[in-house]
């Protein structure tokens, strides 16, 4: 799929997504609390939220003493992230597949990319 729809999609979906996040099964009951699992004493820590989507994950990840960015490929997810992440995180539009050049190196103790990284054609960069 060309990256051109991926954004179109995300455009048309986000006010639906960011409404049923709190409870979409695959979201709410598998891969966030499994991925929650893994950020156990996250306070303090700087988190970096790649394809924040709606916000949801920083949403929890502040809760939890953390401070996060996030960004996402679509404009309205990070419109929705910055209204429920009022007054805490900052969160920019971004694609994943390029270079994060406006953060400095090593500023993140944790990374979390929920269900985004199917949509890259190659990783390499985005690992890096």
């Amino acid at each position: 799929m060309s990256k051109e729809k991926i954004v179109a999609a995300y455009e048309d979906l986000a006010d639906s997504y960011n409404e049923l996040i709190d409870h979409k099964p695959h979201n709410a009951y598998y891969d966030r609390p499994n991925t929650l699992k893994l950020l156990a004493g996250v306070q303090g820590s700087e988190i970096l939220d790649a394809a924040c989507g709606p916000g949801k994950y920083a949403e929890v990840l502040t809760s939890m003493g953390a401070t996060v960015t996030g960004f996402d490929i679509s404009p309205k997810m990070v419109a929705h992230a910055k209204r429920r992440n009022a007054g805490s995180g900052y969160f920019f539009v971004h694609d994943l597949a390029h270079p994060l050049d406006m953060l400095d190196d090593e500023s993140f103790d944790h990374i979390v990319c929920a269900l985004a990284m199917h949509y890259l054609e190659d990783w390499n960069s985005t690992i890096q």
